[in-house]
């Protein structure tokens, strides 16, 4: 992600970098992990969720995309 120019990073999330660290400066703290850390950025979480909204991606393919487990896709997404 962070080698992807500008239309590349609007492709896979429909929205502009500068709107992205935006928004990630907004929700970070709601979407970082607090009891126990999964090794997953804020970050991440939130490219995972704009990647489900944004393309209608599957699940199963959002975890094979990210090598995590589907059950961290579906907290992730769904949480």
């Amino acid at each position: 992600m962070k080698t992807w120019d500008d239309e590349r990073f609007f492709k896979y999330t429909r929205m502009s970098q500068m709107a992205f660290n935006r928004l990630i400066s907004y929700i970070k703290p709601q979407i970082t992990k607090q009891p126990r850390s999964d090794g997953i950025t804020p970050k991440e979480r939130l490219i995972i969720t704009l990647q489900y909204l944004s393309q209608g991606t599957s699940m199963q393919g959002l975890a094979w995309n990210f090598h995590v487990g589907l059950t961290t896709v579906h907290q992730i997404v769904l949480n």
